[in-house]
């Protein structure tokens, strides 16, 4: 399925502004989009309805950190403010 799912490592959107992330992941995601001089267009789903603002932080922490990127954490209260 080339050219539909983005990698997840080295993605500056992934390990850049957290917000930008909080958004994707709660609000979803569809479209094309540009990661690494290439271009994605598939869908995330929207998973704000779904998860509680912890699960979607330790989500968030965990592929900011995954893959060789090193990233900081997302918490908790950053989810629940986007709410």
């Amino acid at each position: 399925m080339s050219g539909t799912f983005p990698p997840l490592a080295g993605n500056p959107v992934a390990t850049g502004d957290p917000a930008r992330v909080i958004h994707i992941v709660k609000d979803g995601l569809t479209g094309p989009v540009s990661v690494k001089g290439a271009t994605y267009d598939g869908a995330m789903p929207a998973w704000g309805q779904t998860l509680s603002s912890s699960e979607i932080a330790a989500a968030i922490t965990y592929v900011r950190s995954a893959w060789g990127n090193s990233a900081g954490g997302v918490t908790p209260a950053e989810v629940a403010a986007t709410r």
